[in-house]
């Protein structure tokens, strides 16, 4: 089973459908035929409500980000000692990387999950120059395909 990290700002366009969630769909898709699974912290499940410059996702659709993270697809990361650990050693060598992210990469570290989908330009910016073998970051690039059925002529989506 392949497995891709999703950071929060993913989980976020995803479920606000924001600019650049087009990019998500190939991933979700492959997730929900059962070819891939999409691994992320636990910390995401907070995070996910918004980042810092932008609005809050509003508490109506609750719902919605529990059934996002109840996907038979979805794996959980807790964040534990040797996490958080790994975390502070990555935020003593990497100057400009932030706690939340330390976080994320330390648990894609730890899964050995070799790559990271993100729309954070300052993690994308470290593709290549954290883990070994270097993780590769950057955002979603599984292409998404709409499936066609021939027989009826329509479009399955």
């Amino acid at each position: 089973m392949k497995l891709r990290y999703w950071d929060s700002c993913c989980c976020l366009r995803w479920l606000k459908k924001e600019s650049g969630y087009e990019k998500c769909e190939g991933v979700i898709a492959k997730a929900e035929a059962g070819e891939i699974k999409i691994v992320t912290s636990v910390l995401t499940m907070a995070e996910v409500i918004y980042l810092r410059t932008e609005p809050k996702i509003d508490r109506r659709k609750s719902d919605e980000i529990c059934s996002f993270f109840d996907n038979e697809y979805i794996v959980l990361i807790n964040v534990d000692r040797h996490i958080a650990e790994s975390s502070r050693n990555l935020l003593w060598d990497y100057g400009a990387l932030r706690p939340n992210d330390a976080i994320h990469i330390a648990s894609a570290i730890e899964a050995e999950i070799p790559i990271i989908d993100t729309f954070d330009k300052y993690l994308i910016n470290l593709n290549g120059k954290i883990g070994k073998p270097p993780l590769i970051i950057g955002q979603p690039d599984i292409p998404f395909q709409e499936e066609i059925d021939f027989e009826n002529g329509l479009l399955n989506i």
